[in-house]
């Protein structure tokens, strides 16, 4: 299973980013409109992604915001559903600490939350998740300097069940985890053994000379 670019997208820019938008309310726990199969729900969480897979989200206005919403709460409560019926399986907790991980990136009040509670539940019980470590890199990474450890610590576990150092995306997470930590060498060090696997990434190796150069850090809320 391999990562996909959003992790990417969301660190690239190498600072945190606050919303002056209002906070969203989490929806009401109700049936939704159109129940689904968990692999449906997984393709619209796939769908959401292009707009809310990263922080901050990827939307034009407040008429967008309130559409994709509306999307991410039928998604929630579609989820919500398998949980009333499965709560503890792997697949129902990877599902919604996925679209809790989305709620955050849109604002949504208490998904931050409810991500990391749901992230904790799995990965306590399923310690071997490369789905939940996967949501774990994305979230923690993209949300405050202070979750890197556990960011880290996911993408860490991801080597070992993918068993490879040579996942480009896993290893370019390791680059951010490293320095929101301010672990400039290790980040280094990192960035090396990313780019000697990705050595057309121009971006990156802009990045590393920024570092190299003292004009690239971390700019923390």
């Amino acid at each position: 299973m391999q990562l996909t670019n959003l992790l990417a997208a969301a660190l690239l820019c190498c600072t945190l980013s606050a919303s002056a938008a209002e906070p969203l309310p989490m929806p009401a726990r109700e049936a939704p409109a159109n129940p689904a199969t968990l692999g449906a729900l997984a393709n619209r969480i796939s769908d959401l992604n292009r707009y809310i897979g990263s922080y901050p989200p990827r939307i034009a206005d407040d008429r967008q915001r309130h559409e994709v919403y509306g999307q991410w709460s039928e998604a929630l409560r579609q989820a919500w559903q398998f949980e009333d019926r499965m709560p503890q399986e792997e697949s129902t907790l990877a599902v919604l600490a996925d679209i809790y991980r989305q709620g955050h990136n849109l604002d949504v009040a208490g998904a931050d939350r409810k991500a990391i509670d749901t992230l904790d539940k799995c990965l306590a019980r399923f310690a071997d998740s490369a789905r939940c470590h996967m949501t774990a890199a994305y979230f923690y990474l993209s949300t405050n300097p202070g979750y890197a450890s556990k960011g880290e610590a996911s993408l860490l576990r991801l080597r070992e069940l993918l068993k490879t150092h040579s996942n480009p995306e896993v290893e370019r997470g390791l680059v951010f985890a490293y320095l929101y930590q301010q672990k400039t060498a290790s980040a280094l060090a990192q960035l090396d053994h990313y780019l000697a696997l990705v050595p057309g990434d121009a971006q990156m190796r802009k990045l590393r000379e920024g570092i190299a150069n003292g004009r690239a850090g971390v700019k923390t809320l």
